[in-house]
């Protein structure tokens, strides 16, 4: 990939909780050299994929540089949201799982999942400070809210999108809290998901004029692919390769 594009790539390491994608990306478009003018091929994974679309799609304004998208591939993303950032449904999940799940994350490594579902667990025990509904770049994410009303409508023009989603089902004899973890999840989602979110809303209609998406990549459940190991897969990173070339 560096090689294409001739070294020139970059890393956007944003806030994610705290700030919501337009947040983010009025902050990068700040960080660029006055009068700069970029032709971008964007790769995102997961909350990434709104803060993508907010600089493909809306009219983000900066006398500091003009940024026109060309291609976005998503991995893992929530453009029609995930039910995780539901704060009525999470209260009522809350009492039922934590501590089950919170007993199977210690039990054996799993680079990634443990990583993510402690994060829920940790954002969904401030429900009872009644905080998390300030956490901007977490709200962002909730189905129906506001910010993917606003998002999820109008037209399209030549932008190219792509996606990566993933069926997630533990692999034979899996590790215990990976199955419980997809157990769990399952109950949550009541459709197929990769652990965080639903697989479908990845790229199905939504109300904007870039969806459906009808180039896709879709792991099947017998691949064992789960939202944080997207880019470990070889034919994901082919996939996204041949969509860029």
């Amino acid at each position: 990939m560096n090689q294409k594009y001739n070294a020139r790539v970059f890393a956007f390491d944003h806030f994610t909780l705290s700030e919501d994608p337009t947040a983010n990306v009025e902050w990068l478009l700040q960080q660029i050299p006055k009068g700069t003018t970029l032709d971008l091929d964007i790769i995102c994974h997961s909350r990434g994929a709104l803060v993508s679309r907010v600089l493909a799609e809306r009219k983000v304004y900066s006398e500091h540089c003009a940024a026109r998208v060309r291609k976005i591939v998503f991995v893992g993303a929530p453009n029609a949201g995930t039910i995780l950032t539901d704060t009525k449904y999470m209260g009522c999940f809350l009492d039922s799982c934590t501590n089950m799940l919170n007993l199977f994350l210690d039990l054996l490594p799993e680079t990634g999942v443990v990583e993510t579902l402690d994060g829920i667990i940790t954002v969904a025990k401030q429900l009872s400070l009644n905080t998390i509904k300030g956490l901007d770049g977490l709200q962002s994410m909730l189905p129906g809210g506001d910010f993917l009303k606003g998002l999820n409508q109008g037209g399209k023009d030549d932008k190219k999108y792509f996606s990566i989603s993933s069926t997630f089902e533990p692999a034979e004899n899996p590790r215990f809290k990976v199955y419980t973890a997809n157990r769990l999840m399952d109950k949550v989602f009541k459709a197929d998901n990769d652990l965080v979110v639903p697989t479908a809303g990845a790229y199905e209609n939504n109300g904007s004029g870039f969806f459906p998406i009808e180039e896709r990549l879709l792991f099947p459940s017998s691949e064992a692919v789960h939202h944080c190991n997207y880019f470990a897969q070889a034919l994901a990173r082919n996939k996204i390769l041949d969509w860029l070339s």
